[in-house]
């Protein structure tokens, strides 16, 4: 549900030579399905970046949802410190621009977080994204979107697909705007 409107918006075609993950791909970009949980989202990562081993230094994307006390859903993030909750390791994404939209940190963990205590947003993906992008390319070109899925108020257990891919679909411009914008700096455009 995350990725269909990023499918649809960049015209991406499943790659059906593809087996492990759902791969969809244009001339540009390639879109990887990986899963939740951290060890799904690393070899999602690992193995895009095994296919696609002639780009450099690719931009790599990792767009999802997140929890948060009190954000409201849909709020759009541009994550600039990452907390793994279970190795309490913090990971600090480079951000080399102003941003188009606000920044904030997250911390992973291996289960959903309900209790909505966290000042960060929480999700159970970020870290491994980043600890894995980071081994195929350089900080600056690492990004980590959270779109805001769930709160105090209407919590996790109410999360709809519907409602994903529409809390995604809304920011559409602005991820296309990041990633030309990173991309041109990465030197790929």
């Amino acid at each position: 549900c995350e990725a269909k409107p990023l499918v649809e918006h960049f015209d991406l075609k499943k790659d059906v030579s593809v087996q492990p993950f759902a791969v969809y791909v244009n001339h540009d970009i390639c879109l990887t399905v990986t899963g939740l949980g951290k060890s799904a989202m690393a070899a999602g990562v690992a193995y895009t970046q095994a296919l696609f081993v002639k780009v450099e230094h690719p931009v790599i994307l990792n767009i999802g949802i997140a929890g948060h006390k009190e954000h409201l859903l849909g709020d759009l993030f541009l994550i600039d410190k990452i907390i793994d909750i279970d190795s309490q390791k913090s990971y600090y994404p480079s951000l080399v621009f102003t941003p188009p939209c606000p920044t904030g940190s997250i911390q992973t963990s291996s289960k959903p977080q309900l209790n909505y205590e966290s000042a960060h947003l929480c999700d159970m993906e970020a870290s491994a994204f980043y600890e894995t992008a980071v081994r195929f390319s350089s900080s600056e070109f690492i990004l980590c979107l959270k779109v805001i899925s769930d709160n105090q108020l209407s919590t996790v257990e109410n999360i709809q697909p519907k409602q994903v891919s529409a809390l995604i679909a809304a920011h559409l411009a602005t991820v296309e705007s990041l990633l030309v914008r990173t991309a041109t700096q990465a030197g790929l455009i």
